[in-house]
This record gives structure tokens, C-alpha cells and sequence, in this order.
């Protein structure tokens, strides 16, 4: 049994937490853990490492994407299609 949650570590190590997705088959995943962090992973390798972070740090990235400091990123992306799975849009960008 994992008594701390760790960043990097396995996401499988993080067992009864629950994964939630801004859309279904989405590329990232986020748990709140029982200690009050959260743990991201990668949505298409549920099995890759998880990064942990305070509730602080999360609040102040999502706070950050909102106010748009992320915003000149997000514009060099290619653009997706809504209809179709996140992992189709990606290979025909």
C-alpha cells in the first residue's frame, strides 16, 4: 500500500481513485486524492507515470488557463474536429 503519493509514480498505484476527463477518451485525466492533492495522467497510457500536484498548484494553472496566460500555446495547435475521437484528430493534424 502507497502511503504518499509521488510524482511520477505509476498511475495504477493510485487504486479506488476516480479518473474524470473533460470529454471522454480525452488526453488527460485528473483524481483528487484522499490527502488532498491531485494526480494527472495521460488518458491513452492509463498505466504511465501520474504527476502529483498540491490543490494550490492546480487552482493556479486551471486560474492561469482561464486568464489566458496559456493562450499563445493553444494557438500554434493545430485545430481539431469536435467529431471526431481525440486520438483521430491528433494523427490528421
Amino acid at each position: 500500500m502507497i502511503l504518499r503519493a509521488f510524482n511520477g509514480m505509476p498511475a495504477q498505484w493510485l487504486p479506488g481513485v476516480e479518473w474524470r476527463a473533460a470529454e471522454p477518451g480525452g488526453g488527460l485525466e485528473v483524481a483528487s486524492l484522499p490527502d488532498g492533492e491531485v494526480a494527472v495522467r495521460n488518458a491513452r497510457h492509463p498505466d504511465s507515470p501520474a504527476l502529483i500536484f498540491s490543490a494550490d498548484e492546480l487552482t493556479a494553472f486551471v486560474e492561469g488557463a482561464r486568464d489566458g496566460v496559456f493562450d499563445d500555446i493553444a494557438r500554434d495547435l493545430p485545430e481539431r474536429d469536435h467529431s471526431e475521437g481525440p486520438d483521430e484528430a491528433l494523427r490528421s493534424a
